[in-house]
């Protein structure tokens, strides 16, 4: 951002193709920019803020993004939203974006799984089980995933199923967090629930 130019509207696209070739210093100009013309490029800059490390700013872009009930990609919105929000460690309000999430397309797989394992955290078994059967119909296995298949199966005494997605994690994602942390369990003699 040269100091001859001053800040005009630019169309939202060129707007994020010059924040990711030369990030700002300050997001005052971006912000004007990004005025309510620009609703629906707010999800995309609420991304970049969240990318960039940050999730403070993140929220308060995507939480005008949601605001806009035409906007087509306002699931996702949500869900972006509720990221940020985890990564500030506000699980009420992560919740709560997820479930909006959810609300509006009920097949998010990454709202599903991130439900699934806030239902785990929170002791909520039979919703954890039944968000988790509907990830797994519409979304492919990753790490996190078959973590919570292994959490999930342990607490309703399922082995075979539980057994089965323990083998993949460690076959498919053996140096996973989520590998590791299960294999670490195991150990110890802890049933891994």
């Amino acid at each position: 951002w040269s100091g001859r130019r001053l800040c005009r509207p630019l169309p939202g696209t060129a707007l994020l193709f010059l924040m990711i070739r030369r990030p700002p210093r300050s997001t005052h100009c971006i912000s004007s920019v990004a005025s309510d013309v620009y609703k629906r490029q707010r999800n995309n800059f609420g991304g970049f803020l969240y990318a960039q490390g940050r999730p403070g700013e993140a929220v308060e872009q995507l939480t005008i993004a949601t605001e806009d009930r035409f906007y087509e990609l306002r699931p996702q919105a949500f869900e972006n939203l509720a990221v940020a929000y985890l990564a500030l460690d506000d699980r009420r309000a992560a919740r709560e974006a997820f479930e909006r999430a959810e609300a509006l397309n009920p097949r998010l797989p990454r709202t599903l799984l991130e439900l699934t394992l806030l239902h785990l955290e929170d002791q909520n078994y039979t919703a954890a089980k039944a968000l988790y059967l509907r990830h797994r119909a519409i979304a492919s296995e990753s790490a996190r995933s078959l973590y919570a298949c292994t959490k999930i199966y342990a607490i309703f005494l399922e082995a075979a199923e539980r057994s089965r997605c323990t083998a993949d994690l460690i076959r498919i994602y053996a140096t996973s967090m989520e590998a590791l942390e299960l294999v670490k369990g195991t150990q110890g003699g802890v049933d891994g629930r």
